[in-house]
């Protein structure tokens, strides 16, 4: 699947929000609760946005859909910060 940014990205306190480990200023690393995900007992983080699910599961980050639909994935790698 070819990386679909726009559909991992999402606003935390008016900020774009990219990649979920990393600051709003893209300089340091946090933990994903600091965006509001909740960590699942299988170990994957999971944020509720709309009917959508942002899940982040070791370094996989996707977009699903309240069907179960994988809507955009990437590796956190391939996540970059936007100036």
């Amino acid at each position: 699947m070819a990386l679909n940014i726009e559909r991992l990205i999402f606003v935390h306190e008016d900020m774009e929000i990219r990649n979920p480990t990393e600051s709003e200023c893209g300089r340091f690393e946090v933990p994903p609760s600091e965006y509001g995900f909740e960590l699942q007992a299988e170990g994957a983080w999971r944020l509720q946005q709309g009917t959508d699910v942002l899940e982040l599961n070791g370094t996989t980050y996707s977009r699903i859909s309240a069907a179960g639909e994988l809507l955009a994935q990437a590796d956190l790698s391939e996540v970059e910060y936007a100036d």
